[in-house]
């Protein structure tokens, strides 16, 4: 039986596509691919906010019971101005809810491109922190030291790691 996974991401997880009718979403290959795995429910957009990841955490728990939840919202607060305190309490706040929940998380940290583009590190060390606080699962591109991160420098590798993690 396949486990039920949500994923509130951005760009990592959408596609955005223009034709002659406007914007269109559409999955990347990585999600299709893990469906193989899971049973999905992908709420990932651009400009995704932690005020519509809690409301849609409250509504679909109460229809579908979920093992493991991916949260990939680093680039999403930084173009959103959000700052680091207000980012790691609403982080913190999401990540609550969903333990309160019994759901696993996988944190996805920033890519390597928009942490420099960003100078967002201490966006990251947020991560980092919230990862020790509540022994969250967590993928990065750069270097780990324990059995609950996972180094993903590629779309293949970040499905490998949601896959391996999420066990």
């Amino acid at each position: 039986m396949k486990k039920n996974m949500l994923i509130f991401g951005g760009k990592r997880f959408i596609n955005e596509i223009y034709d002659e009718n406007g914007y269109k979403v559409s999955k990347k290959k990585n999600i299709i691919s893990l469906k193989k795995n899971y049973e999905i429910d992908n709420f990932s957009k651009n400009d995704l906010n932690f005020d519509e990841i809690k409301s849609a955490i409250e509504v679909f728990s109460s229809v579908r019971n979920y093992d493991l939840c991916v949260i990939d919202l680093s680039e999403n607060s930084i173009k959103n101005k959000k700052s680091v305190k207000d980012y790691y309490n609403s982080l913190k706040h999401i990540i609550e809810i969903l333990y309160s929940k019994s759901i696993k998380v996988i944190l996805v940290g920033l890519q390597n491109k928009v942490l420099k583009k960003y100078n967002a590190k201490d966006y990251e060390l947020v991560l980092k922190k919230l990862k020790e606080e509540y022994k969250t699962k967590y993928i990065t591109e750069y270097e780990v030291n324990d059995n609950d991160s996972y180094i993903a420098k590629n779309d293949f590798m970040l499905k490998k790691a949601i896959i391996n993690l999420g066990k």
